[in-house]
């Protein structure tokens, strides 16, 4: 390990796998964790779930997350996505435009999924900001990230913003999304038109 911030990190993901969050927490708090990107992102977890106290801690869990983005952590952009999903933050309120683009532009399916959603929540958003978003969006979205599926699964079945409306496309979208554990296309599935659900069922079949 090169440091003691990443021994301390590392030490910090032990306990959590075994289940001891408040040896994990003081680990954590140690100040060379918190100057480690990777111990920024699993302390904005932390805060941001309540571990180990079922006490979530929004504000904390902010500036941890915009730490470890500004660090290029993985994590910290997860929890940022939470926390953007949950309307505690709007992911425009932040200045890491320039980040998000050089973040998905190396790869990151978070970072393209982000990048994503803050083009297409932009007001003043142009043709050629659409027509991006859409692409770092599929691009997520064939990379896993459950989001993403969700949300281009609504675009593909309505034909919004200048997608090509596909029924069976969307059902194949809202399968995927469903299986990774979204619970948007969750309601999709289960609650809403019978139409839905015979693209969903066809996407099974294949």
């Amino acid at each position: 390990l090169s440091s003691r911030g990443d021994l301390k990190v590392a030490l910090a993901r032990a306990h959590m796998s075994a289940g001891s969050y408040r040896q994990a927490s003081k680990l954590l708090a140690r100040p060379e964790a918190r100057a480690n990107p990777a111990g920024q992102g699993m302390n904005a977890y932390m805060t941001f779930f309540g571990i180990p106290d079922f006490r979530p801690n929004y504000t904390r869990a902010i500036d941890f997350a915009t730490q470890a983005v500004s660090n290029d952590d993985n994590m910290g952009l997860f929890i940022w996505t939470l926390l953007a999903n949950s309307n505690r933050i709007e992911a425009s309120d932040f200045e890491l435009s320039g980040r998000l683009e050089q973040l998905a532009r190396q790869g990151s399916p978070i970072g393209k999924y982000m990048l994503a959603r803050r083009l297409l929540a932009d007001e003043n958003r142009r043709p050629g900001d659409v027509r991006a978003a859409i692409g770092w969006l599929q691009s997520a979205a064939s990379e896993g990230i459950v989001d993403a599926q969700a949300t281009l699964a609504g675009l593909v079945e309505t034909g919004e913003i200048g997608v090509t409306q596909d029924a069976q496309r969307a059902g194949r979208l809202y399968l995927d999304a469903y299986l990774n554990g979204s619970a948007v296309a969750r309601f999709a599935i289960i609650n809403e038109g019978r139409e839905r659900d015979q693209e969903v069922m066809r996407a099974m079949q294949s």
